[in-house]
């Protein structure tokens, strides 16, 4: 079912088809993002993997464990998903690991123009680079971009 892959300077994305029918109009958001994950570097490079496991049922995204806690110092896999259930053109995605501080911290900008559709599924993996923010609790934001829209997920981490 893998559509296509795009890898350019350490990032990949793997475009999946679901089959699914897309939302009905105007309920919610046209893109919704689903997943964001930050986990070990494969020394192998074997993961992250699409449909990696043998006799799965089901299509499947196979990833580094995700952590919550991540050390100073460090660079991880990130691995993030979205879903787009009813838009159509290019959209753009970016994701920020910032310290949770008072106040609202601007979202990232963009990493990489893709072309998008209803019922496309993307996988995007890349690596953080050394995580240089201080030591505490932190919000790891993955947004999509897309017309004049945005849409965040975001997931506590704690730098160590």
């Amino acid at each position: 079912m893998l559509a296509s892959l795009v890898a350019a300077a350490a990032i990949s994305v793997i475009t999946v088809h679901s089959g699914a029918p897309p939302a009905v109009p105007g309920k919610g958001p046209a893109i919704i993002p689903t997943t964001v994950a930050f986990g070990p570097i494969d020394p192998n490079g074997v993961i992250p993997l699409p449909d990696g496991v043998p006799g799965a049922g089901v299509d499947n995204w196979d990833i580094a464990w995700p952590l919550g806690a991540l050390a100073r110092g460090t660079n991880y896999a990130e691995t993030y998903s979205f879903e787009d259930v009813r838009y159509t053109g290019d959209c753009e995605f970016a994701v920020s690991i910032v310290p949770k501080a008072k106040g609202k911290p601007l979202p990232a900008p963009p990493e990489r123009a893709i072309s998008c559709a209803p019922g496309d599924i993307f996988l995007v993996s890349t690596q953080t680079g050394t995580i240089g923010i201080a030591r505490g609790p932190a919000v790891g934001t993955l947004t999509v971009y897309y017309g004049t829209k945005q849409v965040s997920l975001k997931v506590p981490l704690v730098i160590q």
